[in-house]
């Protein structure tokens, strides 16, 4: 725009304001200051003897802000602004309270432009006070008033503090569409995490995770609902290039205009970054953009991720994702005389902790680089089921299924279940998978449910709980068991202390339902129950051992690691979004939940040699001989709740097999549990334990002497 054409749409009636506005400024950028500083004070005057007021004080502020008049002299800016706002009364109550004498120039005109913006019945936002709707501006006491939510009366906010304080709340605001259309927000709280979050750094500007959580909760996000939420926005984040969500908590989050370009520029950054968390999550970004790397790029890749492995020091989640990022790069990360990584993940304590950590959809993924790399072939992941969590499992166990350790793993699922070791991650995770109970031929659904039975009393059997409140889980189960096991069930159910009264009434009605005859074992069970004093189950001193040994370990060993782990974890800052402090802390509860339930276990159960048992009926410490139809034989040894050996054929005494067989003696027939449904078979003999086995319960193998 030239001169004439200046001054032409400066006189005309209908004059844009902020196109001359715009011209005025194209004038500055092209180096030509003189003639914008002429051109802004002609828009000036003319503005202001018009009375078009707020369009003059944008020129103003043009002038004092971006062009730096006044810059050295405060007073005249003051003066400037004063003279602008002289005939206007109302206006001059409003430049009084921006401050424009005591603060910065550009915070003085932002506050009174927002001063201008308040009107009753709008919506406003204050840090402390969170969201209100404006009732009413008081010129007269220089005042706002406010009905915020979180407030019983109104409030009434003077100028100078509103200035400050309230935030307007424009049309597209979180807070505008919670008022509007709440069921879309919820929607979007649900489905769309981080398009809420970028919509509350729109109107907030960059801010930290706290920050944030004080802006959205709890008037856009229920509390309880927050984890859940930024977790999600943060997992959608990585995937959204204009999103940089610092590895530090305290550092604010920030949407981009334009995606970062992972060129060399930023390699050479990353070549001086010393922080793990953020290398590995630049390079998990930079990857997932499919980056393809020049030599230099290449080789601060391979440095840095060898770094990053060397630092982690037993941090075995970072190792695990530093060795995925070389992988996927074809690198080998710059560690002189070690593999990378491979020595760090061999351990099963290692290979767990790096499950745990990384995120599900990527544990196939290290699963392959495991299994080409470390020790351990696809028959060694069964050595891991009892240790990892169930979303672990439902990747782990397909993937040792599709690689030929099937039957490895139902070999340690089998064991685990005998000795009445099985995790409650394992035990969920065959709750969900019911189907290969019978094609690993580990136990029918109807056993399966007493060793949940026996799992209950665990901290952390929520899960399990809930299967047994479920109607049609319970009639599937109790269809598949025998008459008598069934009864058995619901007197297990009636005298376990692990229920509370209202949740076993609730399940006993449940099974009552699909059941009605088991109505009266429950009606027998309450009435021999009374006043019965709790027997005290009894197991061998080996196992017992086993479980001490078990404890000591966690105390001595695993906790103090755990709490290293955690003590490390906590350097790389930003502990809420830390993801190795996280499994550190997941570890801390599972390994804490376990000695808990150690603890009750070793104080509930007695360990015992044995000795003085009787053998004139079958039952606890005897050895029996069951005889089959067409000749087979079959021979087991009864021993306590925690015994199992499958080689030597001893068996838990709370096995189907054991408590079908107790009380009966020599010659009679007694229908057992099979493959398919019960079978009668006869009890050939009942003996004592012989000296091997008594060995044996004692801790030492047959051969050894003494």
């Amino acid at each position: 725009m030239d001169e004439a054409q200046f001054l032409a749409q400066l006189e005309s009636e209908e004059k844009d304001a902020a196109a001359l506005l715009d011209a005025v400024r194209a004038k500055h950028e092209e180096g030509d200051p003189d003639t914008a500083s002429d051109w802004s004070d002609l828009l000036l005057d003319t503005l202001a003897e018009q009375g078009a007021i707020r369009d003059a004080a944008e020129t103003l502020r043009w002038q004092v802000c971006e062009f730096g008049r006044y810059g050295d002299r405060p007073e005249d800016r003051v003066e400037a602004v004063r003279r602008l706002f002289a005939r206007h009364h109302r206006e001059r109550k409003l430049v009084e309270a921006a401050g424009f004498e005591s603060i910065p120039p550009a915070e003085a005109f932002r506050r009174l432009f927002k001063l201008w913006g308040f009107e009753s019945g709008s919506l406003c936002y204050d840090r402390t006070w969170g969201l209100g709707r404006i009732e009413r501006v008081d010129d007269l006491y220089r005042r706002v008033v406010v009905e915020f939510e979180s407030q019983r009366d109104e409030r009434e906010v003077p100028f100078e503090q509103a200035a400050e304080r309230l935030e307007p709340v424009s049309e597209d605001h979180l807070y505008t569409l919670r008022e509007r259309d709440p069921d879309e927000l919820r929607r979007m709280i649900r489905k769309e995490p981080l398009a809420v979050l970028k919509r509350a750094l729109a109107h907030f500007g960059p801010s930290t995770q706290d920050e944030l959580g004080d802006a959205l909760v709890p008037v856009i996000i229920e509390p309880g609902e927050w984890k859940s939420f930024i977790d999600r926005a943060r997992a959608a984040a990585r995937e959204d290039p204009l999103v940089d969500w610092p590895q530090r908590r305290e550092e604010p989050i920030r949407v981009r205009r334009e995606a970062r370009s992972y060129d060399r520029s930023w390699f050479e950054e990353m070549a001086e970054e010393r922080d793990a968390g953020t290398l590995l999550d630049g390079f998990e970004a930079a990857q997932a953009r499919g980056i393809e790397l020049d030599e230099r790029m290449r080789a601060v890749a391979a440095e840095r991720l060898g770094f990053v492995m060397d630092a982690a020091r037993g941090n075995a989640t970072r190792v695990a994702r530093a060795a995925l990022i070389a992988a996927g790069w074809n690198l080998e990360p710059e560690r002189p005389g070690r593999r990378e990584g491979a020595e760090e993940l061999n351990d099963p304590d290692a290979l767990t902790q790096a499950l745990e950590g990384l995120p599900v959809k990527r544990v196939r993924e290290f699963l392959d680089w495991v299994t080409a790399h470390g020790d351990s072939s696809a028959t060694g992941l069964a050595d891991l089921l009892n240790r990892c969590s169930t979303p672990v499992l439902n990747e782990l166990v397909p993937y040792a299924v599709e690689h030929g350790a099937g039957e490895a793993c139902a070999a340690r699922i089998r064991e685990e279940l005998n000795r009445r070791t099985a995790a409650p991650g394992l035990l969920y995770w065959l709750l969900r998978n019911s189907d290969r109970l019978e094609e690993w031929n580990i136990a029918s659904r109807g056993e399966f449910a007493f060793l949940l039975l026996d799992e209950i009393g665990s901290t952390a059997a929520r899960p399990i709980r809930e299967a047994f409140q479920d109607p049609e889980w319970l009639a599937r189960i109790l269809e598949e068991m025998p008459e008598r096991r069934r009864s058995e069930f619901v007197r297990r159910i009636s005298r376990s202390s692990a229920w509370s009264t209202l949740d076993r009434n609730a399940v006993l009605g449940k099974i009552v339902k699909a059941r009605p005859e088991l109505h009266q074992v429950i009606l027998d069970e309450q009435q021999a129950r009374r006043g019965e004093a709790e027997e005290v189950p009894v197991t061998s001193i080996r196992s017992y051992r086993a479980r001490e040994e078990e404890y000591r370990d966690l105390v001595q060993r695993r906790i103090p690691e755990n709490a290293r782990e955690i003590e490390h974890a906590r350097s790389y800052g930003d502990l809420r979004e830390n993801a190795e402090y996280k499994a550190a802390k997941e570890r801390q509860r599972l390994l804490a939940q376990r000695v808990r339930e150690l603890e009750s276990m070793l104080d509930r159960v007695k360990p015992t040699d044995f000795s003085g048992y009787g053998a004139e009926k079958a039952g606890t410490a005897t050895v029996v001989e069951l005889g089959y139809s067409g000749g087979r034989r079959d021979r087991y040894i009864i021993l306590g709740c925690w015994d199992g050996d499958e080689e030597r054929g001893i068996i838990s005494s709370q096995t189907a097999l054991a408590q079908a067989l107790e009380g009966h003696g020599e010659g009679e027939n007694v229908r057992v549990p099979g493959e398919e449904g019960e079978i009668i078979c006869r009890l050939v003999s009942v003996k004592p334990l012989p000296a091997d086995i008594l060995e044996w319960v004692k801790g030492k193998e047959p051969d050894e002497n003494g």
